[in-house]
């Protein structure tokens, strides 16, 4: 659940939230995620934030971007 009035940036819950899919199974190695849109309707939140939090996955090579593909 993403909460506005936490100390996290909304970016870092969602990018949260997505790591605990991928450690909980949800996501698995090679899966693709949804598009962005998706992701923020989902979340609540604006595709900038969504774009901010999967930088914060990729950063911390969680996820690896494919190009060409999706």
């Amino acid at each position: 659940m993403i909460n506005s009035k936490q100390v996290l940036t909304l970016a870092e819950q969602v990018a949260l939230s997505i790591k605990g899919s991928i450690l909980d199974g949800l996501i698995g190695p090679g899966d693709q995620l949804q598009g962005e849109y998706v992701l923020s309707t989902s979340f609540g939140v604006s595709r900038p934030t969504i774009r901010q939090a999967l930088d914060i996955l990729y950063d911390e090579k969680i996820l690896v971007v494919k190009r060409g593909r999706g």
